[in-house]
């Protein structure tokens, strides 16, 4: 009986642990988006959970080991989220244009994230930031970019798009594309555009830089075998 007891409190304990931490990591999310990361003291996380500055230590051994649990929480599932807007679509055009919407589409639910992801690229924030922060972000990062830049890869093997495309190159200018949309959705206050216009806009914009990875004949051949049709029809 004793030793059911004993169980049964340390499970509650435990219980009890996972939710002050859940609890702190909320408080802190919730303040590093309303003030920002440099702004945002321990003291008011403390404050905003109830619970004493050295408790908030006990868990979390300073305001960037925090910063990086956060980014953690906000970014579980994104490389789940790519792969299955990848897995929803057939042919290697659909699968691009998803894989990039769908970051767009996951951020847009979670723009508090987005906004403590974005202080994180500031050279001001990074100085004071640990080392395995900023590993972590540019790890998330360059793994969604490998991702994207996997079936433009694909494409080029099968002949679909150009040989002189640099995939990682491509992936690059697709995701800041996305981001930049991202900016003027959620940094802006008010926002410039809606998500109905940010959706749709990215959509043509994407749909164009995929175009442009297709094969066809360089515009210069283009042309001087329009010049010389003309010619030829000339002559007849």
């Amino acid at each position: 009986m004793e030793k059911a007891i004993t169980i049964s409190t340390l499970a509650r304990r435990e219980r009890e642990k996972l939710q002050r931490r859940s609890d702190i990591l909320e408080a802190a999310e919730e303040l590093f988006d309303e003030k920002g990361f440099e702004s945002a003291t321990i003291e008011e996380i403390a404050r905003r959970t109830e619970l004493s500055k050295g408790t908030i230590y006990l868990y979390f051994k300073s305001k960037d080991e925090l910063l990086l649990a956060v980014c953690i929480k906000g970014i579980a599932g994104f490389r789940e989220e790519l792969e299955e807007a990848a897995r929803r679509k057939r042919g290697l055009e659909s699968k691009i244009k998803a894989v990039y919407l769908s970051y767009i589409e996951f951020f847009l639910e979670v723009p508090h994230v987005f906004r403590v992801l974005h202080d994180t690229f500031t050279e001001r924030l990074r100085r004071n930031l640990s080392q395995d922060a900023i590993n972590l972000i540019n790890w998330t990062i360059i793994e969604a970019v490998r991702f994207g830049s996997a079936f433009v890869q694909q494409g080029i093997d099968s002949g679909l798009f150009r040989r002189d495309v640099d995939p990682y190159a491509f992936s690059v200018a697709a995701w800041q594309l996305a981001t930049a949309l991202l900016d003027l959705a959620i940094l802006s206050d008010p926002g410039v555009i809606d998500r109905d216009s940010l959706e749709k806009m990215f959509s043509k914009s994407i749909e164009i830089l995929v175009d442009g990875l297709k094969c066809g004949a360089p515009p210069e051949e283009k042309s001087s075998g329009q010049k010389a049709s003309g010619r030829s029809g000339t002559r007849s």
